[in-house]
Formats: structure tokens, C-alpha cells, sequence
């Protein structure tokens, strides 16, 4: 849900247009010590700050926003 979440504040609230929002990085975690992140997130505080840290496949999304009277479809 984290990374639904990251994409609708990035969109909604700064106002990025959806492709941009789809791109941003993005963490997701389940609450414990592992955190997955997609792209290129720094890795060195979240480390420092106890948590493991890897890619992941579940801090991807894709999805579809109408921008402009346009439907547009976005995967990164």
C-alpha cells in the first residue's frame, strides 16, 4: 500500500504529472526491519538506521490516470 500511496501524494498533492509520479522511488515494507525500494533509493541511512535494505519487486507499479481529458497508461 506504501508505494500506492507514494504515487497519489506525488501526483495529487505536488501536482506531478502522472508520469513523473509513476517514476519516483518509492519504498515498500510489511512493518519490519526489511525494507524493499525501487530505483535508485539511497540505501546508506536507511542502513544506518538498522533496517535491511534490498530491491524489490513489490515497490513496482503500474497504472492508469486521465491527465487532460487523455487516458494514460504508465509502468516504469
Amino acid at each position: 500500500m506504501l508505494p500506492v500511496l507514494a504515487i497519489l501524494a506525488q501526483h495529487i498533492i505536488r501536482q506531478r504529472p502522472f508520469g513523473e509520479a509513476l517514476k519516483s522511488p518509492r519504498l515498500h515494507t510489511e512493518g519490519g526491519k526489511l525494507i524493499e525500494h525501487q530505483k535508485d533509493w539511497p540505501n546508506a541511512s536507511l542502513n544506518q538506521a538498522g533496517y535491511t535494505v534490498k530491491a524489490g519487486a513489490s515497490a513496482t507499479l503500474s497504472g492508469v490516470a486521465l491527465e487532460n481529458g487523455q487516458w494514460l497508461p504508465g509502468m516504469p
